[in-house]
């Protein structure tokens, strides 16, 4: 773990990981959970985690029902420690990446506001 403090490139911190956790307690979309998807990284959050709601568990990382429980938390770490693993799991996360562009965010908000205007 490297606290590295405030910087104006994260894509290099993305690079440099194996996965990212954020076991939060309640967050409704957290950016940093979908920019490590985007970047490739296997996630584990909580489904207290609104950005979770674009994974599918065991698939993309790990979404666990408990943010206190410390025991899932390590198991999910240990894991993700298996180099195979990781690397199935980041080809998963990569190919969320299309449904994670800007583009697509309007192109669906596009279709409920001409369904609801219908």
């Amino acid at each position: 773990m490297v606290f590295a403090g405030k910087t104006d490139d994260p894509v290099s911190f993305y690079r440099a990981a194996d996965f990212f956790l954020l076991p939060t307690r309640h967050d409704p979309c957290s950016l940093v959970v979908l920019e490590a998807l985007a970047m490739g990284l296997p996630v584990i959050s909580t489904v207290f985690n609104g950005a979770c709601e674009i994974m599918t568990s065991g698939q993309h990382g790990f979404v666990l029902p408990d943010p206190s429980d410390i025991d899932a938390i390590a198991e999910a770490m240990r894991n993700l420690l298996d180099p195979q693993a990781r690397a199935t799991m980041s080809d998963a996360c990569l190919m969320l990446r299309p449904r994670l562009a800007y583009e697509h965010h309007l192109d669906e908000l596009l279709k409920i506001y001409t369904a609801a205007k219908s």
